[in-house]
C-alpha cells in the first residue's frame, strides 16, 4: 500500500503563493513525473485557493486512464490502477 501524501507546511512561502494567486486569473504549477513536491504543495494550497475563487484543478493523466479516473472522481466505479506503465521509465512507476 502506498503511504498517503501529506501537505507541506509552508508558512512563509504559502503567503507569497496565495498573494500571487489572488492577483492572477490562472495559476500553473509544473512537476517532474514521479515526485511528490508539487502534489504536496497543492494539497496544502487547495482550500485557500478555493476561497480565492479558484474552482478547477488540471491534471495530466495517461490517455487510457482519464475516463476511468473521471468516473471514479464522480463516485462511480473503482479507482483506476496505479498509473505506472510496464516497461516505460519516465518516473511514473515510482511509489511517489
Amino acid at each position: 500500500m502506498i503511504d498517503p501524501i501529506l501537505p507541506y507546511d509552508l508558512p512563509p512561502i504559502k503567503a507569497q503563493l496565495l498573494e500571487l494567486a489572488a492577483r492572477s486569473d490562472l495559476l500553473l504549477l509544473g512537476e517532474v513525473h514521479g515526485t511528490q513536491e508539487v502534489p504536496r504543495l497543492l494539497l496544502g494550497l487547495l482550500d485557500d485557493l478555493a476561497v480565492l475563487g479558484y474552482g478547477g484543478l488540471g491534471l495530466e493523466l495517461p490517455e487510457g486512464q482519464a475516463e476511468r479516473l473521471t468516473a471514479w472522481a464522480a463516485g462511480e466505479g473503482e479507482p483506476p490502477p496505479f498509473f505506472g506503465p510496464d516497461g516505460y521509465r519516465d518516473g511514473r512507476d515510482g511509489e511517489q
